[in-house]
């Protein structure tokens, strides 16, 4: 038999108790250090279900190898590009979405394309929801909406 320990983190908020369990094995520190890294462990493992759900990283299903390569590297790209949206989104309703509804909400939305020599000019209709989301946005990433 080899010793392991159980970190247990108790706490009563709002919506009642709630009790956190973790069996760890190998790491020295205090109690509180054992659970701050396997805190921090999930965090990185929800990042890359986030990426998985969102983006569709894990959709590699090209014969070559450099085909799946640049897919990956653009599904990546994507994920950052759609991570500098949310940081520019906080303090709206979407500042802490997941991917998934930033895509939603921003990205996959229904507009007109006018380009011309000077501008590129995006159209929303009349009654899109997100228009003052989108007004907001142009106005934080410097575009002067019109």
């Amino acid at each position: 038999m080899r010793e392991r320990w159980v970190v247990v983190k108790a706490e009563q908020n709002a919506l009642g108790p709630n009790r956190r369990y973790v069996l760890t094995e190998g790491l020295g520190g205090s109690p509180r250090a054992r659970y701050q890294f396997y805190c921090g462990r999930g965090e990185s493992e929800n990042r890359i279900k986030e990426m998985k759900a969102g983006v569709s990283i894990d959709r590699l299903s090209c014969m070559e190898f450099a085909s799946n390569k640049v897919r990956l590297a653009l599904y990546a790209l994507a994920y950052v590009l759609l991570q500098r949206l949310r940081r520019l989104a906080r303090g709206t309703e979407l500042g802490n979405a997941q991917v998934e509804r930033l895509r939603a909400r921003v990205v996959k939305i229904a507009a007109r394309v006018k380009e011309s020599l000077r501008r590129v000019q995006v159209e929303l209709a009349s009654s899109c929801p997100s228009q003052a989301l989108y007004r907001g946005l142009c106005r934080r990433v410097g575009i002067v909406p019109g």
